[in-house]
């Protein structure tokens, strides 16, 4: 075999091995005008007053309970950019600016829709700065536009899709080097979303769910919703060889906060989720936001005897610490040759443990959490069906899971309890005597719908053995 022949051979298996590598960040909801005595949050009083995390440093970059500033999201930027290497693109599923801001629809003085937009200008400069050679790929938050949870009417459009055109494509000047740049500007000015092709084989596809959620008003919207559904069939339908990451915001199906409750009209989780299942083989991974807490799902359809898995979804921590979180990102890898998502890591900021002092440091507390210690190396919908079975089976592994992707310390008994506090008081996703974790392997793979989810906790609480009414 000649030389040239073995280098070629090298060459080929080189290129067969690499790898995609993307971050996720997400939920900043950055306080522009940040005062840790007077924060913006969204969470109830009673909640923030139920922790036991409490802090005597300056909270200059942020404290539980709160909106952070602008500086915890440079914090987390810069590392990013110096500790994880080459980034293929940046995923960026909504909630740029601080609750509040956008108008309250039922009473348009609520808000400050100004300073929304100052927001959202601030945060993509910085985007710019810290990644000027990276594609950063944002999609809507319910917090980002101009009402809250709304997504635009007629007389909004032209200005705000207009607005956020410009922050996204233009002052994240290095996207107009992905390969259909061209064809964005149509979708986003019409409705807010598009398609990223990274390359020849790979996509990301922004969907703006604020369309399908709950509290959307489509009444002064025309046909918008209906005509998003088909565009994104008309993505998988029109490119059946292209792999799809889907990111977006609110993710379908239901979750649950001490009730369950669906997040998108019936209507549109139906057709959502029946594209989700149709091009299966399509999508790489689900990638949202929306929860702050870290979580991975998904869901099936069939019988015991066949069952076809997708839905196979990464839900990013928040970098707000608003919800008593610590704040955090993510990295995962997709391997090029098999498009199969792996290697997904969390990323912490433990910020119980910052001073002032660390501040400008190169020791800031950041943690890191691989889910390949859990037992998770993939990311495909039947990864994550055998993890699920894993934890169901053993609730001290599910514990210290449930406290690693929250960012606290497993071993650490007084982050254990915060996180389990969480879980228990805000949650309700563990029942407060004997921390039974049902209701969290519900929503895990069986919460395609509120009715859904209450069923299989109903099952499961009134069963003797509730593991055994469980899909497997």
């Amino acid at each position: 075999m000649s030389k040239n022949t073995l280098l070629y051979l090298s060459a080929v298996c080189l290129t067969a091995s690499q790898a995609y590598k993307v971050a996720v960040i997400n939920d900043f909801h950055v306080d522009l005008n940040y005062d840790a005595k007077t924060c913006t949050d969204g969470v109830s009083k009673e909640i923030k007053e139920s922790h036991l995390l409490t802090k005597s440093a300056d909270e200059a970059l942020g404290k539980y309970g709160c909106d952070p500033p602008l500086s915890l999201l440079e914090t987390f930027l810069d590392k990013i950019s110096s500790s994880e290497g080459h980034l293929d693109f940046i995923i960026m599923p909504g909630d740029l600016v601080a609750h509040g801001l956008p108008l309250d629809p039922s009473n348009p003085k609520k808000g400050n829709y100004e300073l929304l937009k100052q927001t959202i200008s601030s945060v993509s400069q910085t985007f710019a700065k810290y990644f000027p050679n990276t594609f950063v790929l944002p999609s809507l938050g319910n917090n980002d536009p101009k009402y809250h949870y709304m997504a635009l009417n007629e007389d909004d459009k032209d200005e705000y899709y207009g607005f956020i055109y410009q922050n996204w494509m233009q002052t994240q000047s290095y996207n107009s080097n992905l390969k259909n740049f061209g064809t964005i500007k149509s979708t986003m000015l019409k409705g807010g979303y598009y398609r990223a092709d990274i390359d020849s084989t790979l996509s990301v596809m922004a969907v703006n769910t604020l369309y399908f959620n709950e509290k959307n008003d489509i009444s002064q919207q025309g046909n918008d919703a209906q005509d998003h559904i088909t565009w994104i069939r008309d993505q998988f339908t029109q490119n059946p060889q292209r792999r799809f990451i889907v990111t977006n915001h609110i993710y379908p199906g239901a979750k649950y906060v001490g009730d369950s409750k669906d997040l998108f009209v019936d209507g549109f989780n139906d057709q959502f989720f029946s594209i989700l299942y149709e091009f299966r083989n399509q999508i790489v991974l689900e990638v949202s936001a929306h929860d702050h807490f870290a979580d991975v799902r998904y869901h099936s359809n069939g019988d015991d005897k066949n069952k076809d898995f997708y839905h196979n979804i990464l839900v990013a921590p928040g970098v707000s610490p608003v919800k008593n979180q610590n704040p955090g990102y993510a990295v995962f890898e997709i391997d090029s040759s098999t498009f199969i998502p792996e290697n997904l890591k969390l990323t912490f900021l433990n910020l119980l443990a910052v001073s002032k002092s660390e501040i400008s440091s190169s020791n800031l507390p950041f943690r890191s959490v691989l889910l390949s210690d859990f037992g998770l190396n993939q990311l495909t919908a039947s990864a994550l069906k055998d993890f699920k079975n894993k934890l169901e089976a053993d609730d001290k592994l599910t514990y210290k899971y449930l406290v690693a992707k929250l960012g606290f310390d497993p071993n650490d008994s007084t982050e254990y309890e915060t996180a389990m506090s969480i879980y228990v008081t805000d949650l309700g996703l563990l029942t407060k005597s004997k921390r039974k974790t049902y209701k969290f392997i519900c929503q895990m793979h069986m919460s395609k719908t509120k009715q859904e989810l209450d069923q299989c906790i109903s099952d499961a609480s009134n069963a003797n053995d509730a593991a055994a009414l469980f899909l497997q």
